[in-house]
């Protein structure tokens, strides 16, 4: 109650104590009746206010924690495809590495093949000039 209506009530009481004001005492009650059901109004629409205000607060949280999930969602997102690229980039260096190697195996083992045949020639014409020289070695020798 307000000090208004506290030096009502406190006026109201002295009347109340008088027989003699009996629809004054009436018309008192009423009046605490209406005061309080206005006092009770007043509680409730600030209630009412404080609650809408809280929901308002709820609201704004909500969208201000939807706002930082997406910019947590996106910085994720972004974070995985800079990975991926990097492995991507990474296994693209790898395989080129591996590529290379294999290539510079294969020149090595077509030059020790070259090798080999050049040097199966040379023994193949040296038996070859052998074998002419033994025929004729074998017929000056013969009877």
């Amino acid at each position: 109650m307000t000090h208004a209506t506290c030096r009502l009530t406190a006026k109201n009481r002295d009347q109340l104590g008088n027989p003699t004001l009996g629809s004054q005492v009436w018309a008192t009650f009423t009046f605490y009746i209406e005061a309080a059901g206005c006092c009770g109004w007043w509680q409730a629409s600030l209630c009412m206010k404080n609650l809408d205000g809280a929901a308002e607060n709820v609201v704004a949280e909500q969208r201000k924690l939807d706002e930082a999930g997406e910019r947590c969602v996106e910085a994720a997102v972004k974070a995985f495809q800079e990975l991926a690229a990097a492995v991507d980039r990474r296994r693209d260096d790898l395989v080129a590495a591996v590529r290379r190697i294999r290539d510079d195996k294969k020149r090595v083992l077509r030059e020790q093949l070259d090798i080999i045949e050049t040097e199966r020639r040379r023994v193949r014409a040296d038996c070859d000039g052998l074998q002419a020289s033994a025929s004729i070695t074998h017929r000056s020798l013969a009877p």
